[in-house]
C-alpha cells in the first residue's frame, strides 16, 4: 500500500513538473506576444507622428507663402495706389502699362 501510494505521489510530482514547465513556457509566450503588441503599437505611433510631421511641415510651408504673397500683394496695391496718386495730382510721373491699368481699376 505504502508502494501505491509513493508511485501516486511521483506521478503527482511529475503532472506538477510539467505543468510548472508549462506554465513558465506559456508566461514566456504571453511576455514575447506583448513585446510585440508594444513594438507595433510603437511602430504604429512612429508612422502617425511622421505623417503628422510632414502634413505640419507642409501647412506651415502654405502659410508661410501665403503670407509672402499676401505681403507683395499688399506692396504691389500700395505701390499702384501711390503710383496714381501721384499721377492724378498733376505730378508728371512716368507709369508703365501695367500701373497705368492699375491705376485705372483702383479709381473706377
Amino acid at each position: 500500500e505504502l508502494d501505491v501510494f509513493k508511485g501516486k505521489l511521483r506521478e503527482s510530482e511529475e503532472r506538477t513538473k510539467r505543468a510548472e514547465k508549462n506554465c513558465k513556457h506559456l508566461e514566456a509566450k504571453i511576455r514575447q506576444l506583448k513585446q510585440q503588441d508594444v513594438y507595433t503599437q510603437c511602430k504604429r505611433l512612429q508612422s502617425s507622428l511622421a505623417k503628422s510631421t510632414e502634413l505640419n511641415s507642409k501647412l506651415v510651408h502654405k502659410i508661410q507663402t501665403l503670407k509672402l504673397e499676401l505681403r507683395q500683394e499688399k506692396a504691389r496695391r500700395h505701390h499702384a495706389e501711390q503710383t496714381a496718386k501721384m499721377s492724378f495730382s498733376g505730378k508728371h510721373v512716368p507709369l508703365d502699362v501695367m500701373d497705368s491699368m492699375e491705376s485705372l481699376e483702383t479709381f473706377q
